[in-house]
């Protein structure tokens, strides 16, 4: 009954133009298309579908979804920035990678994270990792030696108090610079232990005052970030601007925060597509000239996006 193109008794369905005008705009960009891929930016969030069962069947913490709360929490944030991150499996390698986010990840055994990540971080890598992270054995159930596998020792830190709370900012926390860390929902305050605190609780945060928030320790060559609480989109983004320009990760693309921009190289192509995602309008500025596969125009400086626009830009190879 739903989802076709043609119905049961043979007729085109309402979407059958759309079909035919997106069949027409990769037979525009066909080359573009085959032959170029997504560009790597260095970036990775772990997302793991045994870790959202985990969640499901613990209740650790009212009313929190662990899909939802990846996204909004993080993913969206990175995407609104113009970061562009691969999103990995525990399992996965993380060559090329320089800076990693794993959020929320229960049991960092998992396809063997753990050692995964030292290596990694060891060799030059930056992990911020938490909240919420490591808290798990591979059966589900809490340690007892610590409240986190091996993440105390590792990052440089011992865990005093951590309160559950679904009250907005009920634990104030002040980065170095006297701005807001806005936190939420989890609150852990960490004693330094050879870490260095970014962000801490200020008086208000009551049991937590002057404990930290968030910490930051250099791990051989590389550091270990980790978070306290789950950050306000606003509090994620500047921790996420200052360690991606510290690890050599750039944005995209200078655009607003409603473009999806993908840039694409491949066969001594490039380009991107660029994606308006919320129906309204928005902006992106170009480096250089480039072309529209779609209509054939060419753009350059500062382009204005209509709701739900669409372009699959190259740039001209004599550029």
């Amino acid at each position: 009954m739903h989802g076709s193109v043609l119905s049961t008794s043979g007729r085109p369905m309402y979407m059958y133009g759309e079909v035919q005008s997106v069949t027409e705009i990769c037979k525009k960009a066909q080359q573009f298309l085959l032959n170029t891929k997504p560009v790597r930016t260095g970036l990775a969030l772990h997302v793991s579908c045994s870790n959202s069962l985990k969640f499901d069947s613990q209740g650790i913490l009212d009313g929190f979804h662990y899909k939802e709360n990846l996204l909004d929490s993080f993913y969206h944030p990175m995407l609104h920035s113009q970061f562009r991150p691969d999103l990995l499996e525990p399992s996965l390698p993380l060559d090329g990678y320089r800076v990693i986010f794993t959020p929320f990840l229960l049991n960092l055994d998992e396809g063997n994270l753990r050692d995964l990540i030292e290596m990694w971080v060891l060799g030059g890598g930056t992990w911020i990792v938490g909240p919420l992270s490591d808290i798990r054995t591979a059966c589900g159930t809490k340690y007892i030696h610590s409240p986190f596998g091996s993440l105390e020792t590792f990052a440089g830190i011992t865990l005093k108090y951590s309160i559950p709370c679904n009250r907005e900012n009920l634990f104030p926390a002040e980065w170095k610079d006297g701005t807001l860390w806005d936190g939420h929902a989890w609150f852990d305050g960490f004693e330094l232990k050879g870490a260095e605190g970014l962000a801490f609780y200020t008086e208000d945060a009551r049991e937590l005052s002057g404990l930290a928030a968030v910490t930051d320790k250099k791990v051989g060559k590389g550091r270990v970030i980790v978070l306290g609480s789950i950050p306000s989109e606003s509090s994620f983004q500047k921790l996420l601007s200052s360690v991606c320009s510290a690890a050599g990760v750039k944005p995209a693309a200078k655009a607003s925060p409603n473009l999806l921009v993908i840039p694409r190289e491949g066969k001594g192509l490039k380009g991107m597509f660029v994606l308006e995602l919320e129906h309204k309008a928005g902006k992106l500025l170009l480096n250089t000239p480039m072309t529209d596969l779609i209509s054939g125009k060419t753009y350059s400086g500062e382009i204005k996006m209509p709701p739900y626009g669409a372009l699959i830009l190259e740039i001209d190879q004599k550029e």
